[in-house]
């Protein structure tokens, strides 16, 4: 199966200023409990795109 089709969402509907050490933590759990190699965490309060 190709790793595309690996991907589990996960939708949590909150906007924030900022993310936080543990928005970040709480991804690589999910990554690894699903031996998922790539995420996308995305805020919408931001008033610009910013990359990690």
């Amino acid at each position: 199966m190709p790793a595309l089709l690996k991907a589990l969402p996960c939708w949590k509907s909150n906007t924030l200023r900022e993310l936080r050490k543990s928005h970040f933590a709480h991804v690589i759990n999910y990554l690894k409990a699903y031996r998922l190699a790539v995420a996308l965490l995305l805020n919408f309060g931001e008033t610009s795109l910013k990359v990690r």
